[in-house]
């Protein structure tokens, strides 16, 4: 490596005086200023946003039901909506997902089981207040936020809620992260859908989640060669 250093010297003498002018001088680096060069000069490195997917099955989940207003059914194997006075609590734990973390897509997926005797259109909400799988009942079921999210189940299979807005919330801090509900929305018929509890196991409650998190990309700089022949460089480390 060569350094160019310009010095202001005499050019010509004229009979106003001297004309100066500027030469250029060149000094070669040694390999050790050469290295030290290097590891001064800034790198650019440029950062990348790394794709993830976690699947999440529900850490709690129970039913409340207004003909039994002090009952719990947090360990039964399927939990049940309709009439309208039953409804669904389910929460998922997302210490899985870092903090900071952009959520690209989320879906709950609930697995209905039981047939009732006609279509049911089912309400979802966003949990407000606390609760607990062995603890939750009718008279004391906590606050919810409903939204305008309805599905009809009419038959047995998974069903599936865009709930990106409520995760990304969860995970950025925005609001505490209590689970969801489900409700019919007005006097319908009973349906049930599959419990933590229950299995078999691909048809309990599950939180899908698509998300990105910051990374750098990174590529080593290439391996230091002298001219000639296959021969290696040696530089001492300082």
């Amino acid at each position: 490596m060569k350094l160019i250093r310009h010095v202001r010297k005499p050019f010509a003498a004229t009979p106003h005086g001297l004309v100066f002018g500027m030469a250029c001088t060149f000094a070669t680096l040694s390999p050790h200023a050469q290295l030290a060069h290097a590891r001064e000069a800034p790198v650019d490195i440029p950062t990348v946003q790394v794709p993830h997917e976690v699947s999440l099955v529900a850490a709690g989940d129970a039913d409340v039901q207004g003909g039994a207003p002090d009952q719990n059914y947090g360990d039964d194997t399927v939990i049940h909506i309709g009439n309208p006075d039953k409804s669904v609590f389910v929460y998922f734990d997302l210490a899985a997902i870092p903090a900071g973390a952009t959520i690209t897509d989320a879906r709950l997926v609930m697995n209905v089981v039981g047939s009732g005797n006609g279509p049911n259109v089912v309400k979802l909400g966003a949990v407000r207040g606390v609760w607990r799988e062995s603890e939750v009942t009718y008279a004391n079921q906590p606050e919810v936020a409903w939204s305008n999210k309805t599905r009809t189940i009419s038959a047995a299979g998974p069903v599936h809620w865009n709930v990106k807005g409520p995760v990304e919330k969860w995970v950025s801090g925005q609001h505490r992260n209590r689970g969801f509900a489900i409700r019919a929305v007005e006097n319908a018929p009973i349906w049930a859908f599959r419990s933590r509890e229950g299995a078999p196991a691909e048809q309990r409650p599950t939180l899908l989640v698509a998300y990105t998190t910051s990374g750098a990309e990174y590529e080593p700089p290439p391996a230091a060669t002298k001219r000639g022949a296959n021969k290696k460089a040696t530089l001492d480390n300082d």
